[in-house]
């Protein structure tokens, strides 16, 4: 597909079928309503975007590709009715449009920055996402919390954990972990293993991505056994390389998946 021209508009039947095309191309197939529904959302965005930073990709071709083709990429990773965390989502991305084209998902999305919450918030209110909750916190704050991690052997479903650390009922509590560009691999492996579920799966959203990266995560899964979901084995770490349409921008889908 060549690279069309900067003139289009959002929420336009070209612009629309940009973004059907383009992930097409990466495998995966969305519905018109669908395709709706991210013009809604994109458009909001960039009216909220005029007040309050929430991205620096503005223009119309460049939000088809790089926000929306790129956030749907890791979709056929998500299994139906999967409880989903984002973390980090800024602007939505990837979780509002996966919860568009995948209703049936239980989306929470976390974010430190209040002005940001505000926005998903509203934008969850426009799009009338059900099953859909923001919370305003620094995930960092579990950064080297120990006792949340050897904690979490111990969880019982049937009981709220005995904790006092903010949104504490989450541990251990979703199938998916995702995130796009939010820290270093290993880093954010560190921040997403308190949340995930037994036989869960963790997804990281990068560019390109280097061997060394990937081996320190390795590494940093290892060191860090007890904060693994119950019983889980060896995770497997694998790595979904791919470009984005017309850009060509090198892409990256890192998948730790507990079994």
């Amino acid at each position: 597909m060549a690279r069309r021209n900067n003139r289009m508009v959002i929420g336009t039947e070209e612009w629309k079928e940009v973004i059907r095309s383009g992930a097409g191309q990466l495998g995966v197939s969305l519905s018109r309503s669908a395709v709706d529904q991210f013009a809604v959302h994109a458009r909001e965005l960039l009216l909220w975007n005029s007040k309050i930073n929430l991205t620096a990709i503005t223009e119309p071709l460049a939000v088809a590709v790089k926000h929306y083709i790129d956030a749907v990429a890791p979709a056929d990773l998500i299994p139906p009715q999967a409880r989903l965390i984002d973390i980090g989502s800024g602007g939505g991305f990837p979780g509002i449009p996966l919860k568009i084209m995948k209703p049936s998902l239980s989306l929470t999305i976390i974010d430190a920055a209040r002005k940001k919450v505000s926005f998903l918030n509203q934008a969850g209110r426009t799009l009338h996402l059900k099953d859909y909750r923001v919370f305003h916190m620094r995930i960092e704050r579990f950064r080297n919390a120990e006792d949340i991690l050897r904690s979490r052997q111990a969880i019982d479903p049937a009981k709220p954990p005995r904790s006092s650390v903010p949104f504490a009922d989450a541990l251990g509590a979703f199938d998916v972990v995702i995130s796009r560009a939010l820290a270093p691999l290993d880093e954010y492996l560190a921040l997403a293993l308190p949340f995930i579920a037994e036989k869960g799966l963790i997804l990281a959203l990068k560019g390109r991505i280097s061997e060394t990266e990937l081996a320190t995560a390795r590494r940093v899964l290892t060191a860090i056994r007890p904060a693994w979901p119950t019983k889980s084995r060896e995770p497997e770490l694998t790595v979904r390389r791919y470009r984005l349409p017309l850009f060509e921008s090198a892409r990256s889908i890192v998948a730790v998946k507990f079994r």
